[in-house]
């Protein structure tokens, strides 16, 4: 879904949030055919309201714009996809599906919502907004639809104006801030930026947000950019909060080794300078991790330190991740998965089983070795010289919980995948003496941690 702008010139697109009203023709079941998805199709007709305001951060802008149809815009009732056919452009479009089976439904636009994850990843599109949330209430009775449904918007849209007078080319911004999940907007092959500022649109759930954190990628090259500590970022529903600056200072980020490493087909990433490390065990936060500051770091053998945790336990939370025992929190998703903040730069991750495969089987690789310090030699692309090394760390487990075992003989380090259906297991790197591999093991081990950050290629 896009916006279109004044009425004089439907030409110019310009984004913003609607309520939508949704008028629909019903096509009643086929008694004689009830197993038909044919006989079950319907055609809705949803059209937009117009002319709803802004609100604005830095500036006063209360023009209203119009909402238009896009290509491929759907919306799921119950399990059931209706898709634009026709209207493309348009404040008026045909949607046609199949009617679901006779039930209360909250409907979700786009249909990847499911209404709690808020899209992570949103993808850019030039002066316009892909797939910005919102929800309904539909009940469908006697195998028909009802005459229409009322779209509310879930949140509302951060729109960001990026100066620079060097013509960078940005592939990526990341908006972090305090209690929400960081959210990217991924600019495809590249946007130019310019002198005069272009503009990019991210949806965000509403609420008021502090310790707002921009981070715009280009290349190998970050920009970081922070609000002001007095400042709040107030995102409302169905409205546009705008923003304004300029980006200079495009550098590699902190803790980035300067080599490129392949972890998949045209998927590239650089590694950090160490294994992670927190300095604390009592409720810690982005804050009290950091990078050892050599590759081949290590704290060695014997009982961890509680000011200096190397390794981790799998969990969905930091106090969890941390802990002298398991705290049974099997998400799906570890803490480390998604990006994580590490000395104030938001867009490192942890490899996945398949790039961990990638970097020790298809990028060239020695292979473990032993001596004064063991690890495992990863060469960056192109090269018989550069390389990044993981130390043979060794590991905790629940049975020995304040132990680190193997230190300097065995390396184990998580990826980001889990394993299995109930969510107990995960995949890890884990070298000894020679043999490669990734494997599965319980959430419950303690293993090192190093984190990624992707290089994205400039088209």
């Amino acid at each position: 879904m896009r916006t279109a702008g004044n009425r004089e010139d439907m030409k110019k697109i310009i984004n913003t949030f609607a309520a939508f009203a949704v008028a629909f023709t019903m096509v009643s079941c086929d008694k004689e055919n009830a197993t038909s998805e044919t006989s079950r199709m319907a055609v809705i007709f949803a059209s937009t309201e117009n002319g709803i305001t802004r609100t604005a951060l830095d500036g006063n802008d209360t023009d209203g714009y119009d909402v238009v149809w896009s290509a491929d815009d759907s919306f799921v009732i119950g399990n059931k996809t209706f898709t634009l056919t026709e209207g493309e452009d348009a404040t008026s479009g045909k949607f046609e599906g199949v009617i679901p089976d006779d039930g209360n439904y909250t409907v979700y636009y786009p249909s990847i919502y499911n209404g709690t994850d808020w899209p992570a990843s949103q993808p850019y599109a030039e002066g316009n907004i892909a797939g910005s949330p919102m929800k309904a209430s539909v009940k469908v009775a006697d195998g028909n639809l009802p005459a229409s449904i009322q779209f509310k918007n879930v949140g509302g849209i951060l729109r960001l104006t990026v100066k620079n007078a060097d013509e960078q080319i940005l592939t990526r911004i990341v908006v972090c801030a305090d209690g929400l999940e960081p959210i990217t907007l991924d600019c495809n092959g590249g946007v130019k930026l310019t002198e005069e500022g272009v503009v990019f649109h991210i949806a965000m759930p509403e609420g008021e947000y502090d310790n707002v954190r921009i981070s715009l990628k280009s290349g190998a090259l970050i920009c970081r950019k922070k609000l002001s500590s007095s400042t709040k970022l107030v995102i409302n529903r169905s409205k546009i909060t705008t923003a304004s600056f300029t980006a200079r200072d495009f550098a590699l980020p902190d803790g980035a080794v300067p080599l490129i490493f392949s972890v998949g087909d045209n998927k590239r990433v650089m590694l950090a300078c160490g294994n992670l490390w927190c300095d604390t065990a009592e409720n810690p936060g982005p804050e009290n991790f950091h990078f050892e500051t050599n590759s081949l770091d290590t704290p060695g053998s014997g009982t961890r330190n509680e000011s200096h945790i190397s390794h981790f336990m799998w969990s969905g939370t930091l106090q969890g991740a941390v802990a002298l025992e398991y705290d049974g929190n099997v998400a799906e998703k570890g803490v480390f998965s998604g990006y994580f903040t590490v000395d104030d730069c938001d867009l490192w991750r942890l490899p996945t089983n398949e790039e961990w495969k990638y970097l020790y089987n298809i990028s060239k690789s020695d292979g473990p070795r032993k001596g004064k310090h063991s690890g495992l030699r990863l060469y960056a692309d192109d090269s018989d010289t550069d390389y990044v090394e993981l130390p043979a760390a060794g590991y905790r487990n629940h049975y020995k919980s304040e132990d680190i075992i193997s230190s300097g003989a065995y390396g184990m380090y998580w990826s980001s995948s889990s394993y299995g259906n109930d969510n107990a297991d995960a995949y890890a790197l884990h070298y000894y003496l020679g043999a490669v591999n990734t494997e599965w093991y319980n959430k419950n081990m303690a293993f090192s941690v190093r984190l990624v950050m992707d290089v994205d290629d400039i088209k």
